[in-house]
Order: structure tokens, then C-alpha cells, then sequence
């Protein structure tokens, strides 16, 4: 078989308008290698695009035959390349970053060539632009671009320690428990305060708390702290309806409705002395004491009941 090699590349890309002359092939016989003459077939026509093939054929002197084909590629000119972003990427730091990973381009030129893709970033206030281009290898651009979040877009959170409504006896001390603040760009950090509790004076005083993150967004809340009267935290009041109850020998008694207020807790709940009750004895005269108690807050208030068992 002659030995028959197509002179330049077997496949081609050329676009339409830009002319083509076909480099033609060599053939040598294959006992004496003699050069041998090549015809060809086929016809390139520039000014459309498509695929076309040209044929080369040869035939030495003992009779022995060859083949080959070239293929030529015709595209339009200033076809781009296809970019296509595969990972909608929701957010990004404000510093920014190499983004080309995020999408794959394809060019009819050169193929698969999303490892050649490269992105910047553009900001506008809080929101984000992210753009991926590539130049293929006859100069034609594409470009494709997407939005993004800023990291930081969201506004801190201020988390209170501690109860947003305090008191405190006159006199007494007291120590803010402050606050702190959470955000998606910065992390955890302490909220500032404006604001005193003069512990010497009664009254409601007010605790603001601010925190404001990187990107000027800001959250903040109030703390009331009431200082009371250390008086009125001695003792709880105990006030029965009735101080005394009568009944006779072998009778029955009712035990007297009572209530029990506190200044700084309200209602609270009393106790009665179930001794004192177990100790009144309705078969014999006399008078029999009951009493009524308070002690949640270790400040012991007492009052008591008569029992009047008459002959």
C-alpha cells in the first residue's frame, strides 16, 4: 500500500467568510517510494457553515491503492461560546473571590473549556453581581452573570441576659448582666449599653442595649430595673376576715378566710397549722388558738385565730 499523508491537520475549524485553500497530501509508492500523484474529492465551501470532507486517493505503480479524509468545519463568525452557571451560589463574603468553578463553559472552537472560565465580582450596597467570562481561541467573548447576597445582608440578633424586667431593694446592690449580640458575618460579640440604676434612689430606671455589625445593621432593646422600698420586702402582710370564731360543746367550727399580699410578689399562698387544728377540742370549753403562717421568703408572717368552744 502506497504511503499516502494529508499535509496540515486532518480537522479544521475556520469560520464562514474567512476563505480556505486546501493544503492538499503526499503519496509515495510503497516498493520504491516513488512519488506518486494524490487526487482528491470534495469541495469546502466557506461562505456557509457545516461540516464538509475531502477525500484524498492514490495509486503507485504495482497497482496499490490508499485513502484518507480530511474533515473541515465551517461555523459562523462571532459564534460565542456557552457559558451556564451550574451553582446558584446564594451569598458570598463582601471580600469576594474566584467564583469560575461555579459554571462550565462549551465553545464550538475549543470544546470543553469550563477549567478556562474566569469570574469577578462587582457590589452595590448590600447585594452582589457575579460575572464568568471566557475569549475562545479566534477572540470571541462571552459573558453571562448572576446575583448574589452579601454576607451580612441580615441584622444582628441581641439576646437580653437575664430578666428585661428587674427590681432591686433600696440599697441594696446591683450588677447589669449586659447583653451580646449574633450575626451571620460576625460571629458572637458584646452589645454596649447606655444607662444607670441608682440603687439609693427608689424609681424605675431603663437599660438600653445596642449592637450594630459590620455592615450598619443594628438591633437593640430596653431592660427596666424598679428599686423598692427595702421595707416593704420585711414581711408579708397576713390579714384573717375574722380573729376569732365561736362554737359550743360538741359543736363544729369554720376556720376564717384569709389573705396574704406582698410588695414585690403579690399574692402569696398562707399556711395553717394543722397541730393547732388537730389540738381543738370541741368536748371541752375553752379557747384554742389556730395559726395562720407565711415564710416563702424566709420573712415570717403570723396571725392566729380564737377558737371560742363555750359551755
Amino acid at each position: 500500500m502506497p504511503d499516502l499523508d494529508i499535509t496540515g491537520q486532518i480537522r479544521s475549524i475556520i469560520h464562514t467568510g474567512s476563505g480556505y485553500v486546501d493544503p492538499g497530501a503526499v503519496c509515495s509508492g510503497y516498493h520504491d517510494g516513488e512519488s506518486v500523484g494524490v487526487n482528491s474529492t470534495g469541495t469546502v465551501d466557506p461562505s456557509t457553515s457545516g461540516t464538509y470532507t475531502v477525500t484524498y486517493e492514490c495509486m503507485d505503480g504495482h497497482g496499490l491503492y490508499a485513502t484518507d479524509t480530511r474533515t473541515v468545519v465551517v461555523i459562523d463568525e462571532n459564534t460565542p461560546p456557552e457559558i451556564h452557571v451550574t451553582y446558584q451560589r446564594p451569598s458570598i463574603p463582601r471580600s469576594g473571590g474566584d467564583y469560575s468553578s461555579d459554571a462550565i463553559c462549551i465553545d464550538r472552537e475549543d470544546g470543553n473549556i469550563s477549567n478556562l472560565v474566569t469570574s469577578s465580582v462587582s457590589f452595590s450596597g448590600d447585594a452582589a453581581t457575579i460575572t464568568y467570562s471566557y475569549t475562545d481561541s479566534y477572540g470571541t467573548t462571552a459573558t453571562t452573570s448572576r446575583a448574589a447576597k452579601v454576607l451580612g445582608d441580615a441584622p444582628p440578633t441581641l439576646v437580653m441576659r437575664g430578666q428585661s424586667g428587674a427590681s432591686v431593694l433600696e440599697g441594696s446592690p446591683w450588677s447589669d448582666p449586659g447583653a451580646y449580640c449574633t450575626d451571620d458575618k460576625d460571629g458572637t460579640f458584646d452589645a454596649f449599653s447606655r444607662g444607670t440604676v441608682d440603687t439609693s434612689t427608689l424609681g424605675t430606671y431603663s437599660i438600653s442595649y445596642m449592637c450594630v455589625d459590620s455592615s450598619g445593621h443594628s438591633d437593640g432593646t430596653v431592660r427596666t430595673v424598679t428599686v423598692k422600698p427595702a421595707a416593704t420586702n420585711l414581711y408579708p402582710v397576713l390579714l384573717l376576715s375574722s380573729d376569732e370564731v365561736h362554737t359550743g360543746v360538741g359543736g363544729s367550727f369554720s376556720l376564717p378566710s384569709a389573705t396574704c399580699t406582698d410588695h414585690e410578689d403579690g399574692s402569696l399562698p398562707y399556711e395553717v397549722d394543722s397541730d393547732d387544728i388537730h389540738g381543738v377540742d370541741t368536748s371541752r370549753p375553752g379557747v384554742y388558738w389556730v395559726v395562720y403562717y407565711e415564710n416563702s421568703a424566709g420573712n415570717l408572717s403570723v396571725d392566729a385565730v380564737a377558737i371560742n368552744v363555750n359551755p
